[in-house]
């Protein structure tokens, strides 16, 4: 990632060269994978031809990373908008954007554990870092995304996020500077990052708790009574005379 800036415009480029050279590698090895049935022979024992089958695949993803590897440039425009133009490095293909600077209302790095740097709970571990510029309608343009590897996690905690900044978080604070929004950095994967999501999670929980609720009176819904039914006898009726 660079940026260029000037005083009313600051350049956020990716050039994508990453991508290309990581294809062309593993679609080397897929070639190197997929020759070693033909080249190395165990005696009279061919060797087995599913050796061959992950060659083809290695190479069927690094064609696939070089033919989707892109360029990004997002060029922000203070009191203008912001230009998006993505393109293919191979290829050639070209899509551009548009949209209101003034839609921005904050910069957002998002830092978590980059798991795939290491398999153990204690030892060295990585961080990844998402940046992206955060919409009035909660939409996210994605600028870019870098990790780094060589800090400490204990389990599954990278302490050394105590003093050691996240990734991107120098180009973060440059563009909400730039911008004139505020920096929403979520970093989950230091030691301290894990205690300000505890402390925050007390705090919203307190305050809920000291909220009073208010109950709204209700009105009893009056029962209808039951009709009552006279039982007791007539007493003037005239005296009856018995048969004979």
């Amino acid at each position: 990632m660079k940026l260029t800036q000037t005083q009313t415009q600051l350049e956020i480029s990716n050039s994508g060269i990453t991508n290309i050279i990581f294809g062309v590698i593993l679609a080397i090895g897929g070639v190197a994978v997929a020759a070693i049935p033909f080249v190395v022979k165990n005696g009279a024992k061919p060797q087995p031809a599913w050796i061959s089958l992950i060659g083809l695949g290695l190479i069927a993803i690094g064609a696939l990373i070089l033919f989707t590897a892109r360029g990004e440039r997002f060029t922000l425009n203070k009191g203008g908008n912001i230009d998006v133009n993505i393109h293919r490095l191979i290829g050639g293909a070209t899509t551009s954007q548009s949209i209101p600077l003034a839609n921005v209302v904050a910069v957002r790095l998002v830092t978590t554990i980059n798991t795939s740097a290491s398999s153990n709970q204690n030892g060295p571990s990585g961080r990844h870092s998402i940046l992206s510029l955060v919409m009035n309608n909660n939409d996210l343009l994605n600028l870019a995304q870098d990790s780094s590897n060589g800090g400490i996690e204990v389990n599954g905690m990278n302490v050394s996020g105590l003093w050691a900044k996240a990734p991107l978080s120098k180009e973060a604070k440059q563009i909400s500077e730039f911008l004139g929004v505020p920096l929403q950095a979520d970093d989950s994967s230091s030691l301290a990052g894990t205690v300000k999501s505890i402390v925050g999670a007390a705090t919203e929980a307190f305050q809920e708790h000291q909220t009073p609720n208010t109950v709204t009176p209700t009105t009893p819904t009056p029962t209808p009574l039951a009709p009552t039914i006279n039982m007791t006898p007539p007493t003037n009726l005239p005296p009856t005379t018995p048969n004979n």
